[in-house]
């Protein structure tokens, strides 16, 4: 079952517009769009990673659904919307549907189903000689990283990462399940989230090893909304507890390790929750709240920054640090002051995020332009690396890696677009170089057998 994207997208872009244009507000088009594109995202989900659904859900999740239900129920907390509900809307929901067109555009023809056809065509050219490989020195480097805070240590995080990897590649290679080495990488992850109290890195590979056993297993519509519920359940556990867990996690000794601290943690706050309603909870995944505060200060307090932003940003992900020492760091508390009049402590890092960056840097019309660039970019990134896998399908397998920070909305701009430029570099390096040799290789042990 095919869904034609851009139709959804331009069909709601018509209704928002109308709506702008005779004053209306658009709040309530925003569940049933997430609706749409959640219902999009798990009919497609059998056919691919789909980096353009994941992205898309994620942006009407903390752009869309998030704000409309702190509109709906929270008016009194830090995280409410502090700008009028069609004041909001009328931007982010433009804005979003925009970064969803360019994203979307002139791919009627979905890449990722070519992209996929052409991965298993080739399933049977896969060394996984290689790939086991890099998953030990993965391991390696997980128990024994360099540290040398330079562009180097980027480096070290892809190397990392291709751990988790290996868990989509185990899953749909096709070959015999190694369950030892897909129980490495998951359970390692599990334990560096507990150590650290951050569990975005593993809801977002869940998402890819999910979707990874969708394209091996095709479940039907009933499995995945099933598996889908006990995924949400997850979320909402972690979300009630992560921020007591982060509080006590002083108290982690080796007899109290962080797996029982948080199970007491998760425990106390589900039986907390009972008493009082879950949305207070539920709001966490409101990023509109920061871009709802930026457009309350900019212009009214702090002037349109035009290009300043985006330079700077460009320049933290294109620069190293090496010829650019002052260049802005992740987590800059005075970027996130300065434009939303956020003040945060010591230690705790905000992103103004794509949304809110466009309005602090252009305003209405021109930040509106700005996001369908940002959504051109990622289409363009995506249609590259389609380039490279008809080539080299084992390029498919790290599109997790590239793309798990700029799918995810809550990450500053200059996070999520560092990452893109570092890993693009970096697999473009692996494909011209490495696996040219490699193929180099194969095709002088052919001549000399024949």
């Amino acid at each position: 079952m095919k869904i034609n994207s851009l139709l959804i997208l331009t069909s709601f872009l018509l209704v928002i517009i109308i709506g702008n244009s005779a004053g209306w507000d658009n709040a309530l088009l925003a569940p049933i769009f997430f609706a749409v594109w959640f219902f999009k995202f798990i009919v497609e989900a059998n056919n691919g990673f789909r980096i353009r659904n994941i992205f898309i859900v994620f942006l009407s999740l903390q752009y869309l659904l998030g704000p409309y239900l702190s509109y709906m129920y929270d008016n009194e907390s830090i995280y409410s919307m502090v700008i009028p509900s069609q004041e909001y809307f009328s931007f982010a929901f433009t804005g979003v549907l925009l970064i969803g067109i360019g994203l979307f555009y002139n791919s009627i023809k979905s890449d990722e189903d070519d992209i996929l056809k052409n991965v298993k065509i080739n399933f049977i050219k896969f060394d996984s000689a290689l790939f086991e490989k890099l998953f030990f020195i993965s391991i390696f480097f997980h128990f024994f990283p360099f540290k040398s805070n330079t562009s180097f240590d980027f480096v070290i995080y892809f190397i990392i990462s291709l751990k988790y990897v290996y868990v989509c590649y185990i899953i749909l290679s096709g070959k015999k399940i190694n369950y030892l080495l897909l129980a490495i990488p998951v359970t390692l992850l599990v334990l560096q989230s507990l150590n650290r109290g951050m569990f975005h890195d593993l809801l977002t590979w869940m998402i890819f090893w999910g979707i990874s056993l969708a394209i091996k297993l095709k479940p039907s519509f009933i499995q995945k909304i099933i598996a889908i519920g006990v995924f949400v359940f997850l979320v909402v556990i972690i979300q009630l507890a992560k921020q007591n867990f982060r509080s006590a996690s002083s108290v982690i000794t080796k007899e109290n390790s962080s797996f029982k601290v948080f199970r007491k943690t998760a425990e106390s706050e589900i039986e907390e929750a009972s008493k009082f309603s879950l949305i207070q909870n539920i709001v966490r995944i409101n990023q509109g709240w920061i871009t709802a505060r930026t457009m309350n200060n900019i212009p009214k307090r702090v002037d349109y920054a035009n290009f300043d932003l985006i330079n700077k940003y460009f320049e933290a992900a294109f620069m190293p640090r090496i010829l650019a020492p002052d260049k802005i760091r992740a987590g800059d508390r005075e970027l996130l002051n300065k434009y939303s009049g956020i003040i945060i402590s010591f230690g705790t890092s905000m992103g103004i995020g794509i949304v809110g960056d466009a309005w602090a840097s252009f305003g209405y019309f021109g930040g509106l332009v700005m996001l369908f660039c940002f959504g051109l970019l990622l289409n363009y990134s995506l249609k590259y690396f389609q380039y490279l896998i008809k080539y080299y399908p084992l390029v498919y397998f790290l599109l997790p890696i590239i793309y798990i920070y700029p799918i995810r909305p809550d990450c500053e701009t200059q996070t999520s677009m560092g990452h893109l430029v570092k890993t693009t570099f970096l697999v473009s390096f692996i494909v011209f170089y490495f696996m040219k040799r490699v193929k180099s290789k194969s095709n002088k042990l052919i001549i000399n057998a024949s």
